[in-house]
């Protein structure tokens, strides 16, 4: 299993050069060191010359050729990703809550254009700080099945950024539906 994982990260170019130094946990007979050394070079020296001649032929090796095919698919994957972020967190259903009752009321006091951009700019925000944060749990769970402090503290500040993102969108609503909520303090 050491073995393969190795093989696996020569080949997405973590070490940056087409050098491997091997280094195994576990004592093996020579034939079979020699055997699995032999198969990751090959796997970087493969790996790392195909771009480089697609990057001389066609531009960068990680652009891909335009299709609408894969746009759309896409989208798909970006809708996909939303619905599991409404299904899934518990916090998102407290943004979903809010969200509709802050378009609800906008519609219902008539804001003006501005303030309803600025209010879609705070809900968006909000949003994005929330799917950004529920990603990076998710992968710093997938990193790391056991607890780790750093991972911990990562995991702290994205919920962190989420918060100061709600408290915005909080004090914006504030000063936007002040006015038409308590007309006899913020005139």
């Amino acid at each position: 299993m050491y073995y393969r994982k190795r093989a696996v990260a020569c080949s997405l170019g973590f070490f940056g050069t087409t050098e491997v130094k091997f280094t195994p946990k576990i004592e093996l007979p020579p034939a079979s060191q020699s055997e699995c050394f032999d198969f990751q070079l090959e796997r970087v020296r493969v790996d790392l010359r195909k771009p480089r001649e697609r990057e001389l032929r066609r531009g960068p090796a990680l652009v891909e050729e335009f299709s609408f095919r894969a746009r759309l698919r896409s989208f798909g994957n970006a809708f996909r990703g939303i619905g599991f972020l409404l299904s899934t967190q518990h916090n998102a259903w407290i943004h979903a809550v809010a969200t509709c009752l802050v378009v609800t009321a906008a519609f219902y006091f008539g804001l003006s254009r501005l303030e309803g951009c600025l209010l879609v700019l705070a809900m968006m925000m909000v949003w994005s700080a929330e799917g950004a944060n529920t990603a990076l749990e998710f992968l710093a769970d997938f990193v790391a099945s056991d607890p780790h402090p750093l991972i911990g503290k990562a995991k702290d500040v994205a919920a962190g950024a989420v918060l100061l993102a709600a408290i915005g969108a909080a004090v914006i609503g504030g000063l936007i539906f002040g006015p038409y909520l308590l007309p006899g303090i913020f005139s």
